[in-house]
């Protein structure tokens, strides 16, 4: 199937969940759409999640990251800076879908 046969690839999607949430972008990803996953500085909290490859728990080993990301681009926004707020306000406004199961106030733009 190619990128335009793809079912979603007309849409674009911001993803800023974590944990198993991820895997509503994976699902959108895999049927074609555009994701964005958003991570803070340092990195989604996610890449900490075992299983590690090869049991070895450096940054970067997740299983669980690599099987939930798939299909995703990523940027580090850091949405405490100016610059970071005015990006984030600029991605959301290219987006279809909001995936965001933060708190309320967390992405204070």
């Amino acid at each position: 199937m190619t990128e335009r046969e793809s079912l979603l690839a007309a849409y674009r999607v911001l993803d800023l969940t974590e944990g198993g949430y991820l895997l509503a972008g994976k699902i959108l990803g895999d049927l074609g759409a555009d994701v964005i996953k958003v991570e803070p500085p340092g990195g989604s909290p996610s890449r900490n999640i075992g299983p590690f490859y090869r049991d070895n728990s450096e940054p970067g080993r997740s299983l669980f990251w690599f099987s939930y990301n798939t299909n995703k681009r990523s940027i580090t926004l850091n949405i405490e800076t100016d610059e970071g707020k005015a990006l984030f306000k600029r991605l959301v406004k290219g987006v279809d879908f909001l995936l965001n199961l933060l708190s309320r106030g967390t992405w204070k733009a």
